[in-house]
């Protein structure tokens, strides 16, 4: 009956320094979470520029000419 108490004492030191050596291996196998970088700036050619009424020039029979109605 000692002996296998002994056994069982020896069985559960093993399994405690590995669960020690397992948890020291998770915890320098963990990454800190790093935050987001930021979007990058809206650059003017993203999108096509607006006409402005001033500058509004249409096609008209394969010649640029003012907006006409």
């Amino acid at each position: 009956m000692l002996s296998r108490l002994q056994e069982l004492r020896k069985e559960e030191e093993t399994l405690l320094r590995l669960k020690a050596a397992l948890h020291d291996q998770l915890n320098r196998l963990k990454v800190t979470p790093r935050p987001s970088p930021a979007p990058p700036p809206f650059l003017p050619s993203d999108h096509p520029p607006t006409p402005t009424s001033a500058s509004a020039v249409t096609t008209c029979c394969g010649q640029f000419s003012p907006t006409h109605y």
